[in-house]
């Protein structure tokens, strides 16, 4: 990827997916998989190969007992419906505002969040930039929605936000 900075606060991303869009799960031994206690797919939507076979991968592992979470990363064929069959399988769906609000087709975060529990995610965790985070569950035993949210940090000066999301997943995880 080419990162073109054009004024202060503007950016653009230039990617040539190459190998990511022909990964598979032929190029993963599913043994060594199954000795992890939780699998993640980061950057779903430039995965084009490895799309349709995440939900029976997580299927498998969440049988098993594994952890599953995905962060799906802007999917630039406006086809965000693709992730559906993944949620029943998912244990965390670590997403920000917009993804959220783009994958449900719900007009606001605490509405999509709500949708993708239903679809079947465990735990939807929703970034909000510098307003902080928050998690979204099921109550099991009253089968109410459940929020955790934590603010932001308060910090003097943005320099730049590539990777961030990223970043919080891996921190989260």
């Amino acid at each position: 990827s080419c990162i073109v900075i054009s004024g202060h606060s503007d950016r653009c991303f230039i990617s040539d997916r190459s190998c990511v869009s022909q990964l598979s799960l032929d190029w993963f031994d599913i043994n060594h998989l199954t000795s992890c206690n939780l699998i993640h797919c980061g950057g779903f939507y430039n995965c084009e190969k490895l799309q349709n076979e995440i939900p029976a991968l997580f299927k498998q592992m969440r049988l098993k007992g594994i952890q599953t979470s995905l962060n799906p990363q802007y999917d630039a064929t406006l086809l965000w419906e693709r992730i559906k069959p993944i949620c029943p399988h998912l244990t965390f769906l670590i997403c920000n505002e917009i993804e959220s609000i783009s994958i449900s087709k719900q007009p606001n975060y605490e509405l999509a969040a709500k949708e993708l529990i239903n679809w079947g995610c465990e735990h939807v965790v929703i970034t909000l930039g510098k307003d902080g985070a928050v998690c979204y569950t099921k109550d099991k035993s009253t089968n109410q929605t459940i929020k955790y949210y934590t603010s932001g940090y308060k910090i003097d000066e943005v320099i730049d936000t590539t990777g961030a999301g990223d970043a919080f997943a891996g921190g989260f995880l």
